[in-house]
């Protein structure tokens, strides 16, 4: 897999990094930073982007999970919430685990012991108060399927302390998505 970009969607494909399993995208709070987890090489990339015609430059590692934080799991989806802070579900490893953007710190880590393989997480409900994972069988044993019966369940986690955002839109073309 690659991460390509095509400005304002001209033809124009300008070529990123090379990605083994492409996963989680954010923006950060004022729209001029994304994230992007490359799950298998166990990286969260930072990018400048440009709002204006969707092009992304200055590719930086921030967090390398297989080196700082091995035991998070595979970083797989992600979102942010209205502190600006990054929440990113450890494949794996019964986590969500939320990051200060800013320090590159840790905030919190929150664990999801009824589904070994958490796959992502979005802010939704009441004033998106309520944190919603979802999860998956693959790569379970059998073992851990037996111990794990709940694992490609939908859950949801409320009192987190914090709010997601309403959902990002863009224009393509003369539609509005």
């Amino acid at each position: 897999m690659v991460l390509y970009h095509d400005a304002c969607f001209t033809g124009m494909i300008t070529r990123h990094c090379d990605a083994i399993l492409s996963n989680g995208i954010a923006w950060n709070l004022t729209d001029d930073v994304m994230y992007f987890v490359d799950s298998l090489k166990r990286c969260i990339f930072r990018y400048e982007y440009n709002k204006e015609d969707g092009s992304i430059s200055d590719q930086q590692l921030f967090m390398d999970y297989g080196s700082k934080c091995p035991e998070l799991g595979l970083p797989d989806g992600m979102c942010l919430d209205v502190k600006g802070r990054l929440w990113v579900v450890g494949f794996g490893v019964h986590k969500v685990t939320c990051w200060n953007l800013q320090t590159r710190e840790k905030v919190m880590d929150v664990d999801v012991p009824l589904a070994k393989n958490v796959t992502s997480c979005c802010f939704g409900g009441p004033n998106y108060e309520w944190m919603f994972l979802t999860s998956g069988t693959s790569f379970l044993s059998e073992e851990d399927l037996k111990k794990y019966p709940n694992n490609g369940s939908l859950f949801v986690i409320k009192n987190l302390g914090t709010r997601g955002l309403p959902p990002n839109t863009f224009n393509l073309g003369d539609s509005h998505i």
